[in-house]
């Protein structure tokens, strides 16, 4: 999951968790554009606007992650 620079290990990790919560859920992660030379940053990830989202499959789960 690691990248040669740190712009391209934050791209891949970005996709990885897009793909594993796609299993799960409709709704994509909103995620800020990432300068390639900005580094050491802490950012925030939100799923669905921080609100909770629905499950995949015939049961009414929701998720809600902060």
């Amino acid at each position: 999951m690691a990248g040669r620079t740190p712009y391209e290990a934050y791209h891949n990790f970005q996709d990885r968790l897009h793909e594993a919560l796609s299993c799960v859920v409709v709704e994509r992660l909103t995620v800020p554009d990432v300068s390639p030379h900005e580094i050491d940053f802490p950012y925030t990830v939100t799923l669905h606007r921080g609100e909770p989202v629905r499950l995949r499959g015939p049961h009414r789960l929701t998720l809600d992650v902060t």
